[in-house]
């Protein structure tokens, strides 16, 4: 992988924040990312285009 972010948020009508995150471009909203990985009800791992092999992703 070359950039996660750990993404959070008050609630369901609230903009994402930036939790925690490595690499150079990780994603800034769950919307961006190719691999979103939902923690919760108002958190989700992210990571952009070509960092995650296809069959480690979660099902849909």
């Amino acid at each position: 992988m070359d950039s996660v972010a750990l993404l959070e948020r008050s609630s369901v009508v609230d903009s994402w924040t930036t939790a925690a995150s490595v690499g150079a471009t990780p994603p800034r909203r769950p919307e961006d990312a190719d691999v979103d990985l939902p923690v919760g009800d108002n958190m989700a791992l992210t990571s952009p285009a070509g960092s995650c092999p296809p069959r480690t992703a979660a099902p849909p």
